[in-house]
């Protein structure tokens, strides 16, 4: 039905389905070696992740062209405009507003961690807004599990919301999201990076 995005990763697509109806998000990768692994790599995770400020990935395919199907998060709409991700959300927000959101990230987060399940790549453009303003995480494409991993995909970082330790040392562990998050929390407040 229409490009939602498109990036270094692919490109995503709304998309209704024929046999039911219903309508997804369509995320197709890049083809090359790196981008197949990591959508072999971002379906064994992100299938195990069930909850409200996650974004539901119902089912993936390598042919005809590898793909992954997901929920299709509508945007939040705010003085007439559709805003569909964290990113584009007006800054600064009041205090308030903002504890709001990075609560139900965190809830998000907290889920994904008792699974022993690490995003690695937190910032505002993974963040999709509903239309009642509930955040969800997505891109679930760098996730590790385990406590502790030193390898990291320094190409894939985004380094205004990596951790110190993230960069210098390449260590990833829980605490990792959660600097990333506190990174979101700050610019939420202040319109600025930290860094």
């Amino acid at each position: 039905l229409e490009k939602l995005g498109e990036g270094g990763f692919g490109k995503v697509f709304k998309v209704k389905r024929k046999s039911v109806g219903n309508i997804i998000a369509l995320k197709v990768p890049n083809l090359d070696e790196k981008a197949r692994k990591m959508l072999k790599r971002e379906i064994k995770f992100w299938k195990n992740l069930d909850h409200p400020n996650i974004v539901k990935m119902f089912d993936a395919f390598e042919n005809p062209i590898p793909h992954i199907e997901m929920e299709y998060i509508d945007g939040y709409k705010l003085n007439g405009k559709l805003i569909r991700d964290l990113d584009k959300y007006p800054k600064p927000l009041n205090p308030k507003e903002a504890i709001n959101l990075i609560k139900q990230i965190a809830e998000g987060l907290k889920h994904a961690h008792s699974k022993n399940i690490i995003h690695r790549d937190i910032k505002p453009s993974n963040i999709l807004l509903t239309s009642n303003l509930v955040p969800k995480i997505t891109d679930w494409g760098l996730a590790k599990i385990g406590a502790k991993s030193t390898s990291t995909i320094a190409k894939a970082l985004t380094l205004q919301y990596s951790a110190p330790e993230q960069i210098s040392k390449g260590i990833i562990d829980k605490t990792t999201d959660i600097y990333q998050m506190g990174i979101i929390l700050y610019e939420l407040t202040t319109k600025k990076l930290p860094f």
